[in-house]
């Protein structure tokens, strides 16, 4: 390209005037580069992989891989400032934009029931779907005419109070045992 209006001086071994002769234009492609961060949440759950600076147009493959060397994490999904983007430990996407994933994993649920022995003898409160390693506590209450006599978990006896505190670990199935006060 020329220097236009002579705003720039030009030469060559010969004069100015022959280095503007020798001048061309080159169209040169422009590209735009875009960010990808990957984190993991909470970070003891996983690895992730393929962050990184790439040309636009770009396919990125990322990747999630769970952690389950101490305790049973799972990977749920991708997420974008809390947007879903992917339920799959490997997403590939075409690149337009800055990206910022996050690869989400989580514990397991558990479920701890509860049954009754009779069934009218009374309530239990504290049943439902728990976080691996919460505290439960199950709590029995005798209807009128009914006493509470004790829990149980499968053959193994589990206390004759009226509550009984779990850890889940897995699904639970406790039996809560009421006598009835007045049989006759």
């Amino acid at each position: 390209d020329t220097d236009h209006g002579d705003a720039y001086y030009e030469f060559d071994l010969v004069s100015h005037a022959s280095a503007e002769q020798n001048s061309s234009s080159v169209v040169a492609p422009v590209y735009n580069y875009y960010d990808v961060s990957v984190a993991g949440s909470p970070a003891a759950g996983g690895a992730v992989a393929g962050g990184g600076h790439f040309r636009q147009g770009t396919v990125v493959n990322v990747a999630a891989s769970v952690n389950t060397n101490v305790l049973p994490y799972a990977f749920f999904n991708w997420t974008e400032y809390g947007a879903f983007r992917s339920a799959s430990t490997n997403y590939a996407f075409l690149l337009n934009r800055n990206f910022n994933l996050v690869a989400n994993f989580g514990l397991p649920q558990f479920t701890i029931t509860a049954v009754r022995v009779p069934e009218a003898g009374g309530s239990v409160t504290g049943t439902g779907s728990f976080d691996y390693g919460t505290t439960n506590v199950l709590r029995a209450y005798p209807n009128p005419g009914y006493g509470f006599d004790r829990w149980q978990e499968g053959a193994a006896p589990r206390g004759t109070s009226h509550f009984v505190t779990n850890v889940l670990y897995g699904n639970r199935e406790m039996t809560v045992y009421f006598n009835e006060l007045n049989p006759y």
